[in-house]
């Protein structure tokens, strides 16, 4: 039973369950809940206003809320700009800037946005500033593998949507790949299950370079093989399971899924 000390994690696992449907009662929780954010003036990502947003915009481009959400979300717009812009300014934490970024081109996908199009150039803008910052902080030699994976994933999901330039991310996006990849192999491949899980759902969701695509295939033919496979995902790549049947997903892990492979698509 959902309540309103629940974060986006706790509402996006009961909107994918079979107890959620499209009624009035999940509207009106979702009315006392963001009444409940705004009162206590959080900003924060899960359980404040950047959650708040990026969870209602989710639901619009999803077609789940059948209202315009477009007045709220202006608002929101608006906070997590000046926000992102200011994190920008003040050496960026990158795991932060991922989650501005998911917001923001998740507005972008929302239908209702096409008629207006002052809102879209400043949602634009950030987007570009953002990716231009995330492009310098990246270190080609880190060996900060969960990082550099959760950045190929975000940038390949923006290349599959063509939402932007993408000379923009991706040579970037090809020598980050190519040296991460590179890296989980000439390592302890079983200390990237994850990350290698998670390579391979964004090479499904939007194919890879061919030599690429077969290194991440075999590594993890190669755990499979040792029994070594031990992961969320490894129920998604290799049985195929629905996102109706979520339950083997931790919660989290949900989020990551909805925001980088969507369903909708």
């Amino acid at each position: 039973m959902l309540n309103t000390n629940n974060d986006i994690f706790d509402i996006l696992a009961h909107i994918h369950s079979s107890k959620c449907d499209k009624t009035n009662n999940f509207e009106e929780f979702l009315d006392s809940w963001t009444n409940e954010i705004i009162s206590q003036r959080n900003i924060s990502f899960p359980n404040g206003i950047h959650g708040l947003g990026w969870l209602i915009s989710y639901l619009n481009t999803i077609d789940f809320l059948n209202n315009d959400t477009d007045k709220l979300l202006y608002d929101v717009d608006d906070v997590l700009y000046k926000l992102a812009i200011n994190e920008i300014l003040n050496n960026s934490d990158t795991n932060k800037l991922l989650d501005y970024l998911s917001y923001f081109i998740e507005r972008l996908l929302n239908k209702s946005l096409s008629v207006n199009n002052y809102r879209e150039v400043l949602l634009y803008e950030v987007v570009y500033l953002i990716i231009a910052d995330l492009n310098k902080k990246i270190n080609l030699g880190s060996s900060d593998i969960f990082t550099n994976v959760m950045i190929l994933i975000k940038y390949n999901f923006i290349l599959k949507q063509e939402l932007l330039h993408i000379d923009m991310i991706k040579e970037v996006y090809n020598l980050l790949l190519d040296k991460t990849v590179n890296y989980i192999i000439s390592n302890d491949t079983s200390n990237y299950i994850e990350q290698l899980y998670l390579l391979k759902l964004s090479d499904i969701y939007n194919p890879m370079k061919t030599d690429i695509s077969h290194i991440i295939q075999n590594a993890i033919k190669n755990l499979v093989i040792s029994k070594n496979y031990k992961s969320d995902w490894y129920e998604i790549v290799n049985f195929e399971k629905k996102i109706s049947n979520h339950s083997f997903l931790d919660k989290k892990n949900l989020y990551v899924y909805v925001s980088n492979f969507p369903i909708y698509s």
